[in-house]
């Protein structure tokens, strides 16, 4: 990563260097994306049922395959998650739908491994099964570590116009994506 330099000034410490704003753009864009996964679980919670207080017990609708890959790679079974999902994958016989989920989910294990281009492969399998908000910031933000800054462009633009209107967060999210855009379109043409 470039170095940062850092003067000090009458008006204080200021920095300069394009990789600043980009460390704060990422980091920031990994937070939302962590967030959205908890703001759901916060948002389950929230309807728990208040009469009799216990939570609302809520089905996960995902399938057992996707299911089994996650259990093993929460409980640190990375290397057999990825050959579970492997596995399932070679399947002939899957849904669309079960296809798509195991893609999230083996794209997923490859960006925990560091592997980004095999995260990069398997979310772009499940984008083309079913274009998505999340999967489009997650193709953008593999894209740019992966160093292909137009890539990133095109998938954080895509992950714009598909950002949904009930998306509370749509206005911030579409914020700091035209700033990714910006600032590596400005990277670019360096």
């Amino acid at each position: 990563m470039a170095e940062i330099v850092a003067q000090v000034g009458e008006g204080g410490r200021k920095h300069r260097g394009p990789q600043w704003r980009t460390v704060l753009i990422v980091v920031a864009v990994l937070v939302l994306a962590g967030g959205a996964g908890a703001a759901a679980r916060w948002l389950m919670a929230k309807h728990a049922d208040k009469t009799t207080n216990t939570v609302a017990k809520t089905v996960d609708p995902r399938p057992s395959s996707v299911k089994q890959a996650d259990s093993l790679l929460v409980s640190g079974k990375t290397e057999e998650a990825a050959a579970y999902v492997k596995q399932q994958l070679d399947k002939p016989s899957l849904s669309n739908t079960e296809r798509y989920e195991l893609y999230v989910e083996q794209g997923l294990i490859a960006q925990n491994a560091e592997d980004y281009q095999l995260a990069a492969d398997a979310f772009g399998k499940a984008f083309a099964i079913k274009e998505d908000y999340d999967l489009a910031q997650k193709l953008g933000s593999t894209y740019q570590q992966l160093g292909d800054k137009q890539k990133a462009i095109d998938y954080y633009k895509k992950a714009i116009a598909l950002n949904p209107p009930s998306n509370p967060m749509r206005e911030s999210n579409n914020n700091i994506f035209q700033q990714m855009i910006d600032q590596l379109q400005a990277e670019l043409k360096q």
